[in-house]
C-alpha cells in the first residue's frame, strides 16, 4: 500500500467526518429556523385575534 492511497483514504475520512458534522449543524439551524418562524406566525396570529 502506498503512501499516497493511505493519505488520500486519510483525507476522505477526515472529509466525511466534516461532511456529517456540517449535515448535523445544517439540520440544527433549519430546526431554529423553524420553531422561529412558528413562533412569529403565532405571536402573529395572536396579536390579529386580540384586536
Amino acid at each position: 500500500m502506498s503512501n499516497s492511497r493511505i493519505f488520500d483514504e486519510s483525507v476522505d475520512k477526515i472529509l466525511n467526518a466534516g461532511e456529517e458534522r456540517l449535515q448535523e449543524k445544517i439540520k440544527e439551524l433549519a430546526l431554529i429556523d423553524y420553531r422561529r418562524q412558528a413562533l412569529s406566525t403565532l405571536f402573529y396570529k395572536m396579536s390579529v385575534f386580540n384586536h
